[in-house]
């Protein structure tokens, strides 16, 4: 574990992070969740993300019925669903900014090759089915592999020692030192803490 918090320190220093945490403890691990609990939140997180660019919420959960997701669907997210319905928009902008959590779902099965925390994920569009039409999730269930555990705890480790350069993430305060805005550190920590075993 130090070997691998070194590596993140020198990854931070080299990506201009300057000043990390000395102190930052080692990050729990509760369990690995399987690829298709992980193909699963990264589905469910596109109709989200999919609803704040404006598919209907009964278009949204028409899909998810139709994939057997509804069960994934957070009390949160759900709430989101419910405000799209009735026309209340408050939260879509930071819905959108959960493409990168989703994009960090999408590297941790190997559906996109590399995780650069030097730049956002860009269009995702390529990797995910096109719920407006109707596409299904098949194709992304039989892509996915889960990358292996030591992969996964290195990316999850340096998201977290970036984080700690950045600020408070439940704040949504902080300024980010390197070449991206801090969701894009703050949104691909949480997707990586999650597949380690921490709640949504």
């Amino acid at each position: 574990m130090e070997e691998v918090r070194e590596r993140s320190r020198r990854l931070a220093r080299r990506l201009g992070y300057g000043r990390t945490a000395a102190d930052l403890p080692p990050l729990d691990v509760v369990e690995l969740r399987p690829t298709d609990a992980i193909v699963g939140r990264a589905l469910v997180l596109n109709v989200v993300i999919s609803c704040a660019y404006g598919l209907s919420t009964e278009a949204a959960l028409d899909w998810l019925t139709a994939e057997d997701l509804l069960d994934a669907v957070t009390d949160d997210e759900h709430e989101f669903l419910v405000d799209v319905a009735e026309g209340l928009r408050v939260q879509e902008l930071a819905r959108r900014l959960e493409v990168e959590s989703l994009y960090a779902l999408l590297w941790a099965v190997s559906i996109v090759d590399e995780l650069d925390f030097d730049r956002g994920a860009g269009d995702v569009t390529p990797y995910v089915p096109d719920v407006h039409q109707g596409e299904s999730g098949d194709a992304l269930r039989t892509d996915a592999a889960r990358r292996d555990a030591a992969e996964l705890y290195a990316a999850f480790d340096l998201a977290a020692v970036l984080s700690s350069a950045i600020g408070d993430e439940e704040l949504h305060v902080g300024l980010s030192p390197g070449d991206v805005e801090p969701y894009v550190i703050w949104e691909r920590r949480r997707a990586l803490a999650w597949v380690h075993g921490a709640e949504w």
